[in-house]
């Protein structure tokens, strides 16, 4: 136990050499920054000391630089706020921070998710969420729209692609055009969770462009040509 507190000390002791000359936290004031020091990619000029962004009560949108060694003050970058993620920072303040327990037991009957897994995703699904979605069984409220998953499917491709379209609609599976929580959790469980047969099937369905039952020569062609267009 000594040498763990030690090991330890001795850490943050080399942390507090590092010294951020002229930077100062955002959020406790404190100048300059000592130890490692994070830096808002979408915020202008924003910082945090490693206490601060400890705290999460930034948008969780919004990704940090981590600079440990100090940058040298003539050489700082002027770096431009960089949107990472699709979502709508002020749409993610007003739903739950988290969901309710009743929810996520809901779920785990329904899916093979643990309850880690759950809070994690929805984490995630916070951070991508674009519209209002009142309907949302699980009191989410919130919902990711078409065009938003569609550039995180393919951020490089404008226009409409076949593929990415067919994406989207896996994940919307009530075709309301929206894509709830319950549509989210339920896709990636069949995918990530589900049996060879289940996948199988979502993939055909993928393919099956005319929702026919069947899968002919025109469709794998039409797929395989988006798919080159990615």
């Amino acid at each position: 136990i000594l040498g763990l507190l030690y090991t330890i000390a001795d850490d943050q002791s080399k942390r507090e050499g590092y010294v951020h000359d002229g930077i100062t936290c955002n959020l406790c004031g404190v100048e300059p920054i000592r130890g490692v020091r994070y830096r808002c990619t979408q915020c202008l000029d924003y910082d945090l000391c490693q206490v601060c962004e400890s705290i999460d009560l930034h948008p969780q949108g919004h990704v940090f630089y981590k600079v440990r060694v100090p940058i040298p003050a003539l050489n700082e970058p002027n770096l431009v706020p960089v949107r990472l993620y699709p979502g709508s920072p002020q749409l993610a303040r007003t739903l739950p921070a988290n969901l309710a327990f009743k929810h996520i037991v809901e779920i785990q009957r329904e899916t093979a998710f643990k309850q880690s897994e759950i809070v994690a995703q929805y984490e995630k699904f916070r951070c991508l969420v674009t519209d209002e979605h009142v309907a949302d069984c699980y009191g989410v409220c919130g919902a990711i729209s078409a065009e938003s998953l569609a550039m995180l499917i393919a951020p490089h491709i404008s226009g409409a692609n076949l593929l990415v379209s067919r994406l989207i609609k896996m994940y919307d599976r009530d075709g309301d055009g929206l894509v709830s929580f319950r549509d989210y959790i339920v896709t990636l469980d069949t995918l990530w969770n589900g049996t060879d047969a289940a996948r199988l099937y979502e993939v055909f369905k993928g393919y099956d462009l005319d929702d026919d039952g069947l899968v002919g020569y025109d469709d794998f062609k039409r797929i395989f040509a988006s798919y080159l267009e990615l």
